[in-house]
């Protein structure tokens, strides 16, 4: 399928090989893509603003460079995506899967991140203050010295996750099971760590 700037939306199309990179300072704008894949397409550099994304797969797809705001990546899956150098500035990505994706210099600004699978992701020193991370599944990725002040984590799943020397002072972690995570230099505030020790199944009284 040719992407045609003209056209705002698609739905069940295969975009593959196909260059999104901007040549003029493109940006896409109010874009809507339902369940298409875009396979080995270029998003480098690219400004995407307000767009929706759901359902779609980005397989060796390049957003290194790549601007996202207010964009929403709805249960989309990233695996084998290159997120090098790429922000997502206040995006809603509820239900996205990251496993697999190169995170490296991968850079949140809050948003919504629900119920999204970063499991067995390689994302050290990432700040997502003040995002919201509901259920979000964290296991077994490694997470030293990320930030998550202020994020609501409820439910959030960190079995086997190493959260070493990891920033979560005013963090919601209701529900939260650490149990399984590392924890070495953790910042937590009273609440935090009252969370952690009824994790191991110490009551405590404040």
């Amino acid at each position: 399928m040719k992407f045609d700037y003209k056209v705002k939306e698609y739905e069940n199309e295969v975009f593959y090989p196909e260059d999104f990179s901007p040549d003029d300072e493109m940006t896409l704008d109010k874009y809507i893509f339902k369940s298409c894949t875009f396979k080995g397409c270029d998003f480098s550099n690219m400004l995407t603003v307000k767009c929706v994304f759901e359902n779609c797969k980005f397989p060796m797809t390049h957003f290194g460079g790549a601007l996202h705001r207010s964009t929403a990546f709805l249960n989309c899956n990233f695996e084998n995506t290159s997120l090098f150098a790429c922000t997502f500035d206040n995006c809603k990505c509820t239900g996205s899967s990251f496993c697999g994706a190169d995170c490296t210099g991968f850079e949140v600004k809050g948003g919504d991140y629900s119920y999204a699978v970063f499991a067995s992701c390689d994302i050290q020193r990432m700040d997502f203050s003040h995002t919201k991370l509901v259920n979000a599944d964290f296991r077994n990725a490694d997470l030293k010295k990320s930030k998550f002040v202020g994020c609501d984590m409820s439910g959030c799943i960190v079995h086997a996750a190493d959260l070493s020397e990891c920033d979560m002072r005013n963090a919601v972690l209701d529900a939260v099971s650490f149990s399984s995570a590392k924890l070495h230099k953790t910042k937590m505030d009273m609440f935090g760590a009252v969370q952690v020790a009824s994790s191991f199944g110490v009551e405590c009284e404040i």
